[in-house]
């Protein structure tokens, strides 16, 4: 009688020993889908962690824009609101897959305008990369510096940088100049604060006409906030 309870509590240990493990299998999986279907949408686990296209209904931001280089018309009804880093994987995204249908599609309606967040503990070249941007704004070219530092991406190293300058048709000298004094890293950390100040937590992170869109959001889902913001800005 002792060797059956023996067995019987051995053989009840396996089979429980197999059922959490497949409820193990089970949850990993689901976990390791969920994550997957995030990566998909533009979220990030950690520092930079955002559900892209996500939008806060009843929040609206006074975004400061004064001063920034911006595409559109200055006096357009809507205005777009980027908070990049050169280095994020997702402001890449955005910029190949949406950024340039949305200045095309939305010309007349939309001034687009450019802010920096560079989350250096993620991205050490980030920084650099925003102040070479500033530094090309000096010589009117931040919109042709800003395209090169994504389409060269991820080499962003301070020689690449310089290489950038050259290719984007800036004056060598000054540029040079400019980004080894580190001049422009205040008005990086003035949008760094800024952004804080809104409640960033991801990049990209938008505004559109104040409200807060996160993630690497689709044309779709940018047409469907400015649809709406163009319906709000109407009489």
């Amino acid at each position: 009688m002792n060797t059956g309870e023996r067995g019987d509590t051995v053989t009840l240990a396996i089979k429980k020993h197999y059922l959490y493990l497949g409820l193990g299998v089970v949850i990993g999986f689901g976990a390791g889908y969920a994550t997957a279907m995030a990566l998909r949408r533009g979220v990030l686990v950690g520092p930079e962690a955002a559900v892209a296209g996500s939008a806060e209904p009843a929040a609206i931001v006074d975004v400061a824009v004064e001063g920034r280089p911006y595409r559109g018309r200055a006096d357009a009804p809507v205005t777009v609101v980027e908070f990049t880093d050169y280095q994020c994987p997702f402001c890449a995204r955005h910029f190949r897959e949406t950024y340039r249908q949305l200045l095309s599609r939305y010309a007349d309606t939309v001034r687009y305008v450019v802010r920096n967040f560079p989350i250096a503990a993620l991205h050490p070249q980030a920084q650099k990369a925003a102040e070479a941007a500033e530094c090309a704004d000096e010589q009117g070219a931040f919109w042709r510096y800003h395209d090169l530092l994504f389409e060269r991406a991820p080499a962003l190293d301070v020689e690449s940088l310089r290489a950038y300058a050259a290719e984007a048709g800036l004056d060598r000298g000054r540029f040079d100049a400019c980004l080894a004094s580190g001049r422009k890293a205040s008005i990086v950390a003035k949008d760094l604060a800024d952004g804080v100040a809104y409640g960033l937590t991801a990049t990209p992170t938008f505004f559109i006409n104040g409200r807060r869109v996160v993630g690497a959001a689709t044309l779709a889902e940018f047409e469907a906030q400015i649809s709406a913001a163009l319906r709000q800005t109407r009489p």
